[in-house]
């Protein structure tokens, strides 16, 4: 299941819906990011939403959330991040201190200080939750539904850690705008030209040379990666449950978070 926001901050959410994930209440949103079975939002006036097989959501104000497959994080308007949900108590123990951005992974979660250091947190089965302390970074992404992360250095290189079976973690020469952490394949943003470039197990999705646009946001999924293009058009691609390529577009206008 994926979700978006639309311009006017309407939540829109496709994909599978047993446990209503891709039902999202009424009312304004301007950030959303789902689970593994659950989605959570953050409203006009800052509080959090959360619905399907996750719905209890933690009072506050929130700047940022991020959900990982069983658990989600978010930073609140001091700045510290809170963390809610999950089954493994370590990933809802959140380091003290001021964070400016937090991405949740599988049962594991990584923050990134002001000072440009990145801090991971929870269960360590890969080496996931140690971060490369001898750079300094300006994003990071923990993947959901794998044991490792890769962050974007200050010169727009993207850094990995973690589990490398298939190359998905190996670390790659930039410049690049983003990057995005998934199962087994990492996507980021070339800065040069815009494109999308992936490495791991690519086989598993179809190649962007069909979609020669310049993009503005690339998230990776479990079977598939989505991006938002210049013109703020939605596009999803890669195998569907039957193993069949296919690239879909989502019809309307999406803001970039």
């Amino acid at each position: 299941m994926r979700p978006s926001v639309e311009f006017g901050g309407v939540v829109r959410c496709w994909g599978f819906n047993e446990h209503g994930q891709a039902s999202p209440p009424p009312g304004v949103f301007i950030q959303v990011s789902s689970g593994h079975l659950f989605t959570c939002g953050i409203r006009m006036d800052e509080t959090v939403a959360c619905w399907g097989a996750m719905s209890q959501a933690p009072p506050g104000l929130f700047l940022q959330i991020s959900s990982g497959e069983f658990h989600a994080c978010g930073i609140t308007k001091d700045s510290v991040v809170k963390c809610w949900g999950g089954h493994v108590p370590a990933t809802n123990e959140a380091p003290p201190g001021e964070f400016v951005q937090v991405s949740s992974g599988k049962d594991f979660s990584c923050g990134l200080r002001p000072n440009g250091t990145v801090e991971c947190w929870g269960e360590d089965i890969k080496g996931q939750t140690r971060a490369p302390t001898s750079s300094q970074f300006k994003q990071v992404s923990a993947s959901s539904f794998n044991h490792y992360a890769c962050a974007l250095t200050l010169d727009n290189d993207a850094v990995c850690w973690g589990e490398n079976r298939h190359g998905q973690s190996t670390n790659r020469k930039g410049p690049f705008a983003q990057v995005s952490a998934g199962n087994k394949v990492t996507c980021a943003i070339r800065d040069s030209d815009g494109h999308i470039e992936c490495w791991g197990a690519v086989n598993r999705l179809s190649t962007t040379e069909d979609l020669p646009h310049e993009w503005e946001q690339v998230t990776s999924g479990f079977h598939h990666t989505c991006g938002i293009n210049a013109n703020s058009e939605l596009s999803c691609w890669g195998p569907t449950f039957k193993d069949v390529e296919s690239a879909i577009a989502v019809p309307g206008n999406f803001l970039v978070a």
